[in-house]
């Protein structure tokens, strides 16, 4: 725990460098990216509100610098998918995570490795929630589009 409390430190510090520089009410995605790096350190320590609420201002800041379609907003809703979904909120959790799937659609494909991650991560919110047999259609989805990616064998 201590190093992800020094990791902590260190981001808050490098975010406040970079809004001093770049203006305290930046929507620069340099920002953002800082931001998504603070979440994920939250996320792994447990600080799950922190990490949620990090999640917003970053998705917020990405959505003005680099359009609501961009592939760092579905990024950022893939990760808010994971927290709302270690929080046991999964009909939240399921419906961001369609919208980063919807987004991640548009912006590479079907056939993308990132609408497989997608797909993984609403399936294990399913799953854990009891919802077996939606999880298993969601696992399916990434079981055939993986294999059009690699082939069968």
């Amino acid at each position: 725990v201590g190093k992800y409390e020094e990791a902590i430190s260190k981001h808050l510090e490098s975010i406040a460098i970079k809004k001093r520089i770049l203006g305290s009410t930046s929507n620069h995605p340099e920002v953002a990216k800082s931001l998504g790096n603070l979440a994920i350190v939250y996320e792994k320590v447990g600080r799950l509100d922190e990490a949620m609420e990090v999640n917003v201002e970053c998705l917020e800041i990405q959505k003005k610098s680099l359009g609501p379609k961009s592939q760092d907003v579905a990024r950022t809703l893939k990760g808010m998918g994971i927290i709302l979904s270690e929080q046991g909120k999964v009909s939240q959790a399921v419906s961001v995570l369609n919208e980063a799937l919807s987004i991640t659609i548009s912006s590479v494909g079907r056939k993308h490795r990132d609408v497989v991650a997608i797909l993984i991560v609403c399936a294990d919110a399913l799953y854990l929630q009891g919802f077996h047999d939606d999880a298993l259609g969601k696992f399916s989805e990434a079981i055939t589009i993986m294999r059009g990616i690699l082939g069968n064998d």
